[in-house]
């Protein structure tokens, strides 16, 4: 097993929506932050996001802010964790107004992912596959270390033609990725529909929607069996999906999770290796997230 470690591109502005979280509920619901200093940020966030039930969780350079769905739970964090100042938060507009002041193309391997709205850099582009990429109301615009990381396993391993499963799709950025890497058929999964949507909207955008299926049923109700399965969703699903996931790859086929910060991968992994189907051969790490590598075996 091998790990790989790419160094932090440093603190900027990051929100993490939960992707377990649909858009009416999202739209429902009264938003309040809380807005802590110090270190220690990454176990901070974990905290936040695991056992304090955080629908985001944001890097703004002097502080962590944490969002939460109405005064009462922001309260009742800032109370466990003896710290913080709770405030209204801003609106969903505002949301992704930020997200559009602070992207920038990412570059994973042989792809670089671009934001729709900046225009294109030939410079930068030369000689990569280009994912361009607007995520609408759903989850993520591609540039997050735990999409790159995913992303660049990817640029590694597909040698083309293989059949994905991408669980908790987001906006699209893995499936689209793979398509544009070559992989002959992507299946997309995800309870929200936006992001099935947003999905569908990016694999139009970079001509790859003939090879795309979309679909908000459940994993364990998904009965074929894939070349890869990619799901970068967070620790708690992870586990809960550990059976299911690893049943939908073929032998020799290989798994890539997501979505988990440093001191959580290891455990995750492990509940996935102990289906008996995986093996653990490599995990990828940048600025305190960590994506590890499974192989299948029968």
């Amino acid at each position: 097993m091998v790990e790989r470690r790419r160094r932090s591109r440093g603190a900027r502005l990051r929100r993490y929506r939960d992707p377990r979280m649909g858009t009416d509920a999202a739209s429902a619901a009264d938003w309040w932050e809380l807005h802590l200093s110090g270190e220690g940020r990454v176990a901070l966030a974990e905290r936040l996001w695991e056992e304090l039930g955080a629908a985001a969780v944001a890097d703004a350079g002097d502080a962590l802010v944490a969002t939460f769905a109405g005064r009462a739970a922001a309260s009742a964090a800032r109370s466990a964790l003896g710290r913080g100042e709770v405030r209204p938060a801003p609106s969903e507009g505002e949301w992704r107004d930020a997200w559009r002041a602070w992207a920038q193309p990412a570059v994973a391997g042989r792809l670089l992912v671009r934001p729709a709205w900046l225009a294109p850099d030939p410079e930068t582009e030369a000689g990569r596959l280009v994912v361009v990429l607007e995520p609408g109301a759903a989850w993520g615009h591609g540039g997050h270390p735990s999409t790159r990381l995913v992303l660049e396993v990817l640029s590694r391993r597909l040698r083309g033609g293989e059949s994905v499963l991408d669980a908790g799709c987001g906006s699209g950025s893995l499936s689209v990725g793979a398509l544009v890497l070559g992989a002959g058929h992507v299946t997309a999964t995800d309870i929200d529909p936006a992001a099935l949507r947003a999905t569908r909207a990016n694999a139009t955008r970079n001509g790859v929607a003939d090879r795309l299926e979309v679909s908000g049923a459940p994993v364990a109700s998904i009965r074929r069996r894939f070349d890869v399965v990619v799901a970068n969703i967070g620790a708690t699903v992870l586990e809960e999906l550990a059976e299911p996931l690893a049943s939908r790859l073929v032998n020799g086929g290989f798994l890539v999770l997501s979505g988990l910060l440093e001191d959580r991968w290891r455990e995750v992994a492990d509940r996935f290796d102990a289906t008996g189907r995986l093996h653990l051969v490599d995990v990828l790490h940048e600025d305190g997230w960590a994506a590890p590598v499974l192989d299948a075996r029968d």
